[in-house]
């Protein structure tokens, strides 16, 4: 994984100069990839495969369209830049409570799972946020469909990325 993390630090090294910004501290990181906070208080998104960052930056893009920078208390990530071919997306810092990684969503049409599977996600996820109190879970619900009437199906629903505080 260190070595797989310093390819990604390459990389978003090279969009920041190329943006003439500085990177400071790694964020985080996971299994679509990587993100550093920069020096001009945004946030530089590095993906290590092609469909998490279309995905990714089809959810952003359908989000500055639809100007949906809030939902309820909840702050979302604008995208501020992005490199095609480094598959980098630039967006601002946000604090809790925010939804952020949009990775794993899908824009105008969701995959062909077995409704099986979408009520297993569904009820996996509700126990995971109910852990936390009831309220929580609704707020969850109320992001959820307020993200599907703009046309986004957002499937990485879970506390790290859904925060309250």
């Amino acid at each position: 994984m260190a070595n797989l993390l310093n390819l990604l630090n390459e990389i978003a090294e090279q969009y920041a100069i190329h943006r003439n910004i500085q990177l400071h501290n790694l964020l985080g990181y996971g299994n679509d990839g990587a993100v550093w906070e920069t020096n001009e208080n945004t946030a530089i998104k590095v993906l290590m495969r092609q469909d998490s960052y279309d995905r990714e930056l089809a959810a952003y893009i359908r989000l500055q369209e639809r100007k949906v920078i809030s939902i309820g208390n909840y702050s979302i990530p604008e995208l501020l830049g992005f490199d095609d071919t480094r598959l980098v997306i630039e967006m601002s810092v946000v604090s809790p409570p925010f939804v952020i990684d949009f990775a794993k969503s899908y824009v105008d049409s969701q995959p062909d799972y077995p409704q099986e599977a979408m009520d297993d996600w569904l009820a996996s996820t509700e126990e995971l946020f109910s852990e936390f109190g009831w309220e929580y879970w609704e707020d969850v619900q109320s992001i959820l469909q307020v993200l599907r009437s703009v046309g986004i199906h957002y499937f990485d629903a879970r506390p790290a990325n859904i925060r309250r505080s």
